[in-house]
């Protein structure tokens, strides 16, 4: 698959990001209201169904005040869909975060940039959710998990 990022007011194509996509529902990419927008409002506010934040989310995630991509490559389970994610740097490109990518997986319910944490909440079992808290260095660019806790 692929995602087109166009400036704004520029017609030409300014980077294509190619990501591989593995079990996603047939009607994944296909409803423009799957989207959402932390940094301009759009359905920032809307339903989260089953985890789900959307087929692509943009935010900032490691709070450096640019727009970062979150795209949907797997529509899940009962955790909900997993994610690709993409930071933007100060050129305007998009680079994978291998470690939001590979180890948190799920969008952040929750994104608190003056702590500069983002926490994960999911289904863990029947009873339980199990929610991640992350946070990142903003000198080291790195990410640390610091808190885990099941939630009833």
């Amino acid at each position: 698959m692929s995602l087109q990022i166009f400036r704004k007011n520029k017609p030409h194509v300014w980077q294509s990001i190619r990501y591989k996509a593995s079990v996603l529902y047939e009607d994944a990419f296909k409803n423009c209201n799957a989207t959402r927008s932390y940094i301009t409002g759009y359905r920032k506010n809307a339903e989260v169904p089953d985890y789900d934040f959307g087929d692509l989310v943009i935010a900032d995630l490691n709070f450096d005040k640019l727009e970062d991509i979150a795209i949907k490559y797997d529509s899940g389970g009962s955790s909900g869909p997993l994610y690709y994610f993409y930071f933007q740097d100060k050129s305007g490109h998009f680079y994978l975060s291998k470690y939001l990518t590979d180890t948190v997986g799920s969008f952040p319910a929750y994104i608190n940039p003056k702590q500069k944490t983002i926490a994960t909440q999911i289904h863990a079992n029947v009873r339980y959710e199990s929610r991640k808290t992350f946070r990142y260095n903003s000198q080291t660019k790195r990410w640390k998990l610091i808190k885990w806790q099941m939630i009833e």
